[in-house]
């Protein structure tokens, strides 16, 4: 979360969405160093969820702020989840070489997680894999693993922020958030994976996983669960 009295706003980091290009343009108005949200086992500082923060922070500054998130297509999202949290095999020798007190921990991480590390095409089992790993990061307490909708609705599903942009059109939709804060920037795409699109990594049962385990995220969201035979028709274009 990057909180900004100056420029009167709340941006909330749904993880796996740009946001880390767009913190590093508004990191500079940065004011919640004070504002410690942390919470092991939901959500670390960053990630802190707007329901949450709506009830530490002054009514006065929740009511009159802009508040506003990214979101991105739950197939994608849950791909580039399932790489970011499991990457490939070079990261770990990169890990023993910049950070060789960790060791241990580095060995042990690639021990417990190897067959997701080289998992090249997600199965169905993958998926069920993610969504209980992700839930050490589910935000909400009641919510059984991690969601983006978390980020944008509350726990009853009425619609929490005054922004919601999207990960596909996301040039579009920072410029409506660098004009509504009278900011002038551009944003660069940091973290950037170079990899085939995400339907190329799912079998079909995996497809049908995303669309039961994040079915709240497209119910809220917008998204539009295609069939498969959608879906494939569409890659092949």
């Amino acid at each position: 979360m990057i909180l900004s009295h100056s420029k009167r706003f709340l941006f909330f980091c749904n993880p796996k969405t740009g946001t880390s290009s767009l913190e590093s343009v508004l990191s500079h108005y940065d004011e919640s160093c004070g504002e410690d949200l942390a919470s092991p086992g939901l959500f670390p500082h960053r990630h802190a969820p707007p329901e949450i923060v709506r009830a530490l922070l002054p009514a006065g500054h929740w009511d009159s702020y802009f508040k506003f998130v990214f979101v991105r297509d739950p197939i994608d999202w849950v791909v580039s989840q399932f790489r970011w949290n499991f990457p490939p095999p070079l990261t770990y020798v990169k890990k023993l070489y910049w950070c060789p007190s960790r060791v241990f921990e580095t060995v042990r991480e690639y021990g417990t997680f190897r067959q997701q590390i080289h998992q090249r095409i997600l199965e169905a089992a993958d998926i069920h894999f993610l969504h209980d790993f992700l839930r050490r990061f589910r935000g909400i307490p009641t919510y059984p693993t991690l969601y983006q909708s978390t980020y944008a609705f509350d726990i009853n599903g009425n619609k929490i922020v005054d922004f919601i942009g999207r990960f596909e059109r996301m040039a579009e939709d920072t410029t409506s958030v660098y004009d509504r804060l009278d900011i002038t920037s551009k944003t660069p795409h940091l973290n950037r994976s170079f990899r085939k699109p995400a339907l190329a990594s799912l079998t079909d049962a995996a497809i049908d996983a995303v669309h039961q385990l994040w079915a709240k995220d497209y119910e809220l969201l917008g998204y539009e669960r295609r069939t498969i035979a959608e879906l494939r028709a569409n890659e092949r274009r």
